[in-house]
């Protein structure tokens, strides 16, 4: 049994501790070790590569306040990378009013978002998608799923899906996403063990273990990456030269993870990472944010956090993201955000079905699957929805009916509530409230309601709230008898 976690201090010690490694290794980006051996950073200073003043943080900081804000109204990719356009456009969420460090692959994704490609398809899924962007910026997503399944220890799905989306929206390559994964285990490892600094390596030998294992289960494409990987009691045995840092990935965590594991306060821990050189913000801002939440705010060196910029954001933003855990607001009489509490009900969910014949890996693949001929639908088995929806693109298409979509709809979500008795229980807890799915930015007035300029006078059908909100109602009777008085389920029903 996980023990509650719900310490209103945890975002502001993470990402204090982020933006503060992050300024630390700002002046000293793409130094080389052996400059940085010659001349090591010691303390906060400015100027630097980028002419910036002491205590300014990046890209790094910038991107996961965007995300930690996001966050404050719930789970949604979609509010995320338009916070992103914020950040990129109109330089909000910055330490000084001024964007002066974006990767390529970033800037690229909300370009491609900008130019109206599907959210699911800006990221960069190539081998020159698998730099550390989406793990520069993981924190405040993996401790917001640290709170959101902190009563589901072992359903790693639900704990990693939004860890992975995220990352997605610029980063979408299976080794940046087993970094972010691996990132949010041992930071889930850490809070719900309050392991003592002696047990460091075992909790991250712990979250390395689950993580190799869950990846190894998503198939070929993850597992085959694997073997890069090194387990913590070999990676602590590692020296600067074995730990080049250039913007991947799995560079930034080795360095993070091992910066971490070979200190015993925070300062060390920062500096350590700086002081490979390389993508210097980046390695110290992932350290940091793990050191921050193992010894505290309080840990961080006072004249640190007197010269970082614009803390008044950064405490505003943490601060209204508590809010989404410690203020209980009941059931809206409207649900049209599918993330926090409600991110069940999106149809991408990772809730495998049996449907006729098949199996699919959530909804989202079994409602493409049946708008394809039928000797087509093996194909979608085990597909994840990004990868389904690629498929079904490319193959002919039954008839698309309003009629048609809403049967679809109603037998993949009748199938999907009669499988998954815990989501049942969910659906019903949403009582009477009216269920829209809201794909504002996305155009499509057919499954949902998309509320942007282009798209007020359109017709809004919002077909697959529709069929929330059917299944919900048609199923109130079944589901009542299903269950004991208890609220356990009847013995050989519904498995």
């Amino acid at each position: 049994m996980m023990k509650t976690i719900k310490q209103e201090n945890l975002i502001f010690d993470g990402m204090y501790g982020l933006a503060v490694g992050d300024a630390l290794g700002v002046p000293f980006e793409t130094i080389s070790l052996e400059n940085m051996r010659r001349l090591p950073c010691t303390d906060m200073v400015g100027n630097g590569i980028h002419r910036q003043r002491a205590g300014t943080w990046s890209d790094d900081t910038s991107m996961s306040l965007c995300i930690a804000d996001s966050l404050r109204k719930g789970y949604n990719p979609e509010d995320m990378m338009k916070n992103f356009v914020q950040w990129k456009r109109f330089a909000k969420y910055t330490a000084c009013g001024k964007v002066f460090d974006i990767g390529n692959t970033c800037r690229i994704a909300i370009n491609h978002y900008l130019e109206g490609t599907p959210l699911e398809y800006c990221g960069n899924d190539t081998a020159d998608g698998d730099g550390n962007g989406g793990l520069m910026r993981v924190f405040p997503i993996a401790l917001y799923e640290c709170f959101a399944c902190e009563d589901k220890e072992d359903d790693l799905c639900a704990f990693l899906e939004p860890v992975h989306e995220s990352s997605k929206l610029t980063h979408a390559h299976e080794i940046g996403l087993i970094c972010c994964g691996l990132f949010a285990l041992t930071l889930r490892e850490w809070l719900y063990c309050e392991p003592s600094q002696e047990d460091l390596i075992s909790v991250a030998t712990r979250a390395y273990c689950k993580g190799v294992e869950f990846y190894s289960g998503l198939g070929e494409r993850f597992r085959r990456h694997l073997p890069l990987f090194t387990a913590p009691e070999e990676l602590i045995k590692r020296n600067e030269e074995e730990l080049p840092s250039w913007g991947y990935a799995l560079n930034t965590w080795n360095i993070a993870l091992w910066s971490v594991l070979t200190t015993r306060n925070y300062k060390d821990c920062v500096l350590k990472a700086v002081n490979v050189g390389g993508d210097t913000d980046s390695d110290a801002a992932v350290a940091g944010a793990l050191a921050g939440v193992i010894y505290g705010k309080s840990a961080i060196p006072v004249r640190w956090l007197e010269k970082l910029q614009n803390k008044a954001l950064i405490d505003e933003i943490c601060t209204g993201f508590n809010k989404a855990f410690f203020e209980d607001t009941g059931v809206p009489e409207v649900i049209n955000d599918f993330s926090g509490n409600y991110a069940f009900l999106r149809m991408k969910t990772q809730a495998a079905i049996c449907l006729g014949d098949h199996h699919y890996e959530n909804a989202a693949a079994a409602y493409y699957a049946l708008g394809v001929p039928a000797e087509y639908r093996e194909r979608f088995a085990y597909l994840d929805a990004r990868k389904a929806f690629k498929l079904y693109k490319e193959l002919e298409h039954l008839e698309q009916s309003d009629l048609l979509i809403s049967e679809r709809l109603d037998s993949v979500l009748s199938a999907l509530y009669a499988q998954h008795n815990d989501l049942r229980q969910k659906l019903m807890a949403t009582g009477e409230a009216t269920i829209i799915y809201d794909t504002t930015g996305g155009h499509d007035n057919t499954l949902g309601v998309c509320r942007c300029k282009e798209c007020a006078d359109k017709k809004h059908k919002n077909l697959y709230g529709k069929a929330l909100m059917r299944v919900r109602k048609t199923k109130k009777e079944w589901i009542k008898h299903d269950y004991e008085n208890d609220g356990s389920p009847v013995a050989g029903r519904n498995k």
